[in-house]
């Protein structure tokens, strides 16, 4: 049996794939997230991801720079950024800026899926709030904690 174990999320066991929420505190943030393990992903790169999950302050702000970047870069490249952020203003009928916006972005999911040739790769979702929206920004990090992407999901 695989496991995952972390001081974030506690410890998971992984057979097959692998959801759990709980109760944890990211920055200053205390909340419900969920946390997904897909089943491919082996034991040594099990244990390399847990060491990653564990630098979740670090790896939350280094998503927010990269959110922010895309926000602040070459509008088609930050298409999904914008579009984002003005479908939530419009669409909730919200007075903030672009910034303060993304400021209140919740971190509500980590996720852990297999990709080569690193084994693995981290995925952290945000939310204004599951009651709120089901859209999510997503970055995804690569096994050595850099973030590499930024989706919009929904």
């Amino acid at each position: 049996m695989k496991v995952l174990e972390t001081k974030v999320f506690g410890c998971v066991d992984v057979l097959g794939d692998a959801y759990v929420q709980r109760e944890t505190t990211i920055g200053s943030r205390t909340l419900s997230r969920s946390l997904y393990v897909g089943d491919l992903v082996d034991q040594p790169a099990l244990d390399r991801a847990a060491a990653l999950v564990d630098t979740a302050d670090t790896l939350d702000a280094r998503a927010r720079e990269a959110i922010r970047a895309q926000h602040d870069g070459e509008p088609n490249v930050t298409d999904l950024v914008h579009d984002f952020i003005a479908f939530h203003l419009e669409e909730l009928d919200l007075d903030l800026s672009a910034l303060d916006f993304l400021a209140r972005l919740d971190l509500v999911g980590i996720s852990i899926h297999p990709r080569e040739p690193d084994g693995f790769s981290i995925v952290l979702d945000y939310s204004l709030g599951r009651s709120v929206s089901d859209q999510l920004l997503a970055v995804r990090f690569d096994a050595r904690g850099t973030a590499v992407a930024v989706s919009h999901e929904s």
